[in-house]
């Protein structure tokens, strides 16, 4: 058995597990190690000590800010030949793009504020030589920044747990209309949104059984807004599955830019093991589930995948079978935990 700590760095100190980096990066892993007869434990950066570090054989630092506590633990661990990792999901850790972030774009943070935030994280990832990632792009900038770095590539996957909530709270959707769902969960995506906006509306008009979900805190423009068009800015998690199911398509667009080509594709099978298919934009981490998702690169091919799931009822119902067996096949957490486990045991 060998014995693991996750160690996240979320804002959540009361609720950790609401924050969607940390239950994919974190939650998901600990819960099958638990199953494979391992022990696995998360804890926040907050409430770590130095004093943990001898009752575990491999931690796992999911974002990691320069601190001099983080600085004080890595030397504790290799004293003791510890193994350790930086983990990360998204690009936060290189101050060449800090002011190509949302963070920043969105004027969430000044430009002083966010290059310190960079740098600091920057400052972080530069102790460690064992990395994990979600997505190959994200491997190749930190290899780009350290090229004696050694980087596996982790994607997110979903829980059993997840799966099982899923199944549990399953209601069909009897509903005559067709909602296509954009969760965009976050701030940081209003940019993406704007992709489709004009895509959305004429759609809309054109199709009187459409209708559009839109959920999360976006900023869009409200003449969008009429009784086809609903918005909702908060979600709980545990009620995300029975949002889904009254889902008739999954919408994922995104900018084109070095941070969404980071980025997980897991907004497609988050609705996938629903049996509910994803339109998205061209992102190197959709692209590999192959023809389980339609990958929009232009107005064009939006138009033409939507009317083509709503005029042909047969074609879209052979789709939503196939992507949630897709999803049950090859899109579950344990694959990639089972992976790490790998990794763990070379070293």
């Amino acid at each position: 058995m060998i014995k693991f700590l996750y160690i996240s760095t979320t804002g959540r100190l009361e609720r950790p597990y609401l924050d969607p980096s940390v239950r994919y990066r974190c939650y998901n892993p600990a819960e099958d190690l638990e199953t494979l007869g391992h022990l696995a434990d998360v804890v926040s950066f907050h409430d770590f000590q130095i004093a943990m570090i001898k009752n575990y054989d491999v931690f796992i630092f999911h974002r990691p800010p320069y601190d001099e506590k983080l600085e004080i633990a890595l030397a504790v661990m290799d004293r003791y030949k510890k193994q350790y990792y930086a983990d990360y999901d998204d690009l936060i850790f290189a101050p060449e793009y800090a002011l190509q972030s949302s963070l920043y774009k969105t004027g969430r943070a000044d430009k002083k504020k966010t290059l310190k935030i960079f740098k600091n994280n920057f400052k972080a990832m530069k102790l460690f030589k064992n990395f994990t990632v979600s997505t190959t792009p994200l491997k190749d900038v930190i290899l780009h920044l350290n090229r004696k770095a050694n980087v596996k590539v982790i994607h997110n996957g979903l829980s059993q747990s997840w799966l099982n909530r899923a199944n549990l709270n399953f209601v069909p959707n009897t509903s005559s209309f067709k909602t296509m769902s954009y969760l965009s969960g976050t701030k940081s995506h209003d940019h993406d949104f704007e992709i489709v906006e004009n895509i959305m509306a004429k759609q809309l008009a054109s199709k009187k059984d459409l209708h559009l979900m839109l959920v999360g805190p976006l900023e869009f423009n409200k003449d969008l807004l009429n009784d086809k068009v609903r918005h909702l800015r908060y979600v709980e998690y545990q009620n995300l599955p029975q949002l889904i199911t009254k889902s008739w398509l999954n919408i994922a667009p995104l900018e084109d830019n070095i941070f969404n080509k980071c980025k997980s594709g897991l907004k497609f099978f988050e609705s996938a093991i629903l049996g509910i298919p994803s339109i998205v934009s061209s992102l190197p981490d959709f692209e590999r589930f192959d023809d389980a998702v339609f990958i929009a690169k232009d107005e064009e091919k939006w138009n033409y995948y939507i009317d083509k799931l709503y005029n042909d009822e047969e074609f879209y119902k052979k789709k939503s079978l196939e992507v949630k067996q897709y999803a049950q096949e090859k899109c579950m957490s344990l694959h990639q935990t089972n992976k790490f486990i790998n990794i763990v045991e070379e070293i």
